[in-house]
């Protein structure tokens, strides 16, 4: 059995969630009162906002809340006011006065809701936009919007399910389609994320993320020739964006184009010359394409970034033992097994490197303790060419029991 190199996993898809804006108000009807003297100041508050005078008018509105509190235009007024002007904690707590007073429309609920999302407040944003939705069932930017939220509090499969109550009312909001793509890779299910990013693709903004997310899924689904053509849309239409070339190298690793592999992760390099991973997967495809010197000097610059990066100690020590630096590749494997001590393949590199060197008692307890806590890699044992020598003298005997924790 080959020694194995351990990947960087692919950088997460873009996980942003396409928020839908502000709803206006709708027209209120007179209440009989239009005349009176917190309708005469709500007026006046009104012509001074809009020539800028702006702390007059709040003054302004604020006597006339003050005249009647049960008045809910009024709260409103002092609510979008606060929206305008960026105070958004002022403006939640107008809202929710103006609801207290009695105003029930859906749109005020939705534009709290956007408020408290903007404030990080997620869990209220999400039960104020279920009030929403429960006033305007075909209210598809609440819908949305409460998937966003819910997906934020990682509910990916209620999100869905507000995903596609929007669809159903609009089936071409494009933005959506996005975010129930998103909202399926967190529940695994890439297929329907494929659907779904292909469904988002009309879209004007930013089409790269969709592009990238899309390469993403279709990696995930083994499709990686298709992963490969939304990666290189992604990296055309956004040329600083580092994470496409990281992922877009990835999946020519994957297929074998090694040159590919490298020249891209170089050009990711050139954008972030600090990441440790982009150092390590260019150092496995350096590995992979026979170059041991150059895979050696990228695992050495991932572990110079981050000398806890576990999955490089391991590679660096696969290289070294190809080239039968024994010695060598047992420290390193000893350096990621500090790192992570239940990693069973590291153990069982270092077993067949110890092996290599006749140093059979220790290999064996490097075996015992990778079986411990992963049994299943007992056929994988079996197998290993490089243990035959220590199978001959029998220090392989009796790893079932080794296997179910029984090594005495």
């Amino acid at each position: 059995m080959d020694n194995r190199k351990e990947r960087s996993p692919k950088r997460r898809l873009k996980h942003d969630h396409h928020h839908l804006g502000r709803r206006g108000l709708r027209p209120q009807s007179g209440d009989g009162r239009d005349r009176d003297g917190a309708t005469v100041m709500l007026a006046e508050g009104e012509d001074l906002f809009a020539k800028g005078e702006t702390e007059r008018a709040l003054r302004m509105w604020r006597e006339a809340v003050e005249l009647d509190p049960q008045r809910p235009r009024i709260w409103l007024r002092l609510a979008r006011a606060m929206e305008e002007l960026g105070d958004r904690a002022a403006g939640i707590e107008y809202y929710r006065r103006a609801i207290a007073a009695g105003e029930a429309s859906p749109e005020v609920w939705f534009n709290l809701g956007n408020l408290c999302d903007l404030e990080g407040d997620h869990a209220g944003a999400s039960e104020v936009y279920r009030q929403a939705v429960l006033r305007g069932a075909t209210m598809v930017e609440a819908w949305n919007n409460l998937g966003n939220e819910l997906a934020r509090l990682g509910r990916h499969e209620e999100a869905i399910e507000c995903y596609a109550r929007a669809l159903e009312v609009k089936p071409e909001l494009f933005e959506t389609w996005y975010n129930a793509g998103n909202a399926w890779v967190e529940v695994g299910n890439f297929e329907e994320a494929v659907r779904c990013y292909r469904r988002a693709l009309p879209a004007s903004q930013e089409p790269h993320k969709i592009h990238y997310n899309l390469g993403y899924a279709l990696a995930k689904c083994g499709d990686l020739d298709e992963a490969i053509r939304y990666y290189r849309f992604a990296s055309m239409e956004n040329p600083a964006d580092c994470d496409v070339r990281y992922n877009l190298g990835n999946a020519y690793l994957e297929t074998g184009d090694r040159a590919a592999a490298i020249e891209t992760y170089r050009s990711a390099l050139q954008l972030r010359e600090d990441d440790p991973e982009i150092w390590n997967n260019l150092g496995n495809a350096y590995a992979e394409d026979g170059d041991s010197a150059e895979a050696i000097r990228c695992f050495e610059r991932a572990l110079a970034l981050d000398p806890t990066y576990h999955a490089a100690w391991n590679n660096l020590g696969n290289v070294r033992e190809e080239r039968s630096e024994l010695d060598e590749a047992i420290a390193c494997y000893t350096r990621a097994i500090e790192e992570d001590p239940d990693h069973g393949s590291y153990l069982l590199n270092r077993a067949i490197a110890r092996a290599k060197l006749r140093r059979f008692a220790e290999a064996r307890s490097d075996i015992a303790r990778a079986l411990a806590s992963s049994p299943g890699f007992l056929p994988i044992v079996d197998s290993i060419g490089d243990l035959e020598e220590m199978r001959r003298a029998g220090f392989l005997k009796d790893l079932n029991r080794t296997a179910h924790g029984d090594d005495s």
